[in-house]
């Protein structure tokens, strides 16, 4: 197992939301979010600290789309050969890239250059492409959910109706959380050695993903299209409300994932 050190971790998610020459507000949320779960209280002195060496890099002036592209690659590896064998000092790989993909996309926005420094990171870290794909699946299926789960909190139909499909909607989203958990679990229980990808790994792996999440999103569609399909005139506060609650932050995983992974090795110590 790969444990890259927290600063240098921190580092890597910076140079992901500037590879695209936009930092939103949605990614910087999410990045102090994860800074906060790795640093605690050190986190704003510390962040901002890292944040700056990372701008001391930044190249300036007229630069060449490729050549800066380049140059943050350049970055980016040398962050990610920054390890520790110190579990409370790094954050494995596995984590690390389930992080970066919360921040990409945290705006909703997957650029073109942070798919490719994700797929260069991905290498550098002999993950395999089945790995990264996976959790991919996950984060967009959680995606579409909320996004039902949007529709059913300004639903104007009735609680008892909407209540059902939120249920399910939720159970879904409980699913796909259990199973980010096993995913990164199964790296940080167990060493990880370099992956050989067969060629049609992904398409096993899409196969895999599609038989488990498509007959039950079916039927969420189902229920979802027959609740919208007759919305009232007058708004219920009591629908509103359910989608307020249920509406939780699945994104937040991450750092969850951090906190649980490091009680987890104290405890072993």
């Amino acid at each position: 197992m790969i444990l890259i050190t927290k600063e240098s971790a921190f580092k890597t998610f910076y140079y992901l939301i500037t590879s695209d020459g936009t930092i939103t507000k949605e990614e910087t949320e999410k990045l102090n979010e994860i800074g906060f779960q790795l640093f605690g209280s050190q986190c704003t002195e510390l962040c901002d600290n890292l944040i700056s060496a990372c701008e001391s890099k930044t190249l300036v002036g007229n630069v060449d789309p490729i050549e800066a592209f380049a140059f943050l690659s350049e970055c980016v590896e040398d962050a990610l050969n920054d390890t520790t064998e110190d579990m409370s000092k790094g954050i494995p790989s596995r984590l690390l890239i389930w992080n970066l993909l919360l921040i990409a996309y945290s705006d909703g926005a997957f650029s073109q250059n942070e798919q490719r420094l994700m797929r260069k990171i991905n290498r550098k870290l002999n993950l395999g492409d089945s790995v990264l794909f996976e959790m991919e699946q996950y984060i967009k299926t959680v995606q579409s959910i909320d996004g039902e789960l949007d529709k059913l909190k300004d639903s104007m139909e009735p609680y008892k109706n909407v209540r059902p499909v939120v249920d399910e909607l939720e159970n879904r989203r409980d699913t796909i959380r259990q199973a980010a958990l096993s995913l990164i679990d199964d790296e940080i229980l167990n060493p990880v050695e370099k992956l050989i990808v067969q060629d049609d790994i992904i398409d096993k792996a899409q196969a895999a993903i599609k038989e488990k999440t498509d007959p039950m999103m079916k039927k969420v569609n189902e229920q979802t299209g027959k609740v919208l399909g007759d919305l009232k005139k007058a708004a219920t506060p009591a629908a509103a409300e359910a989608g307020k609650k249920l509406g939780k932050a699945f994104m937040g995983l991450g750092s969850k994932l951090m906190n649980r992974s490091q009680s987890e090795s104290d405890g072993k110590e």
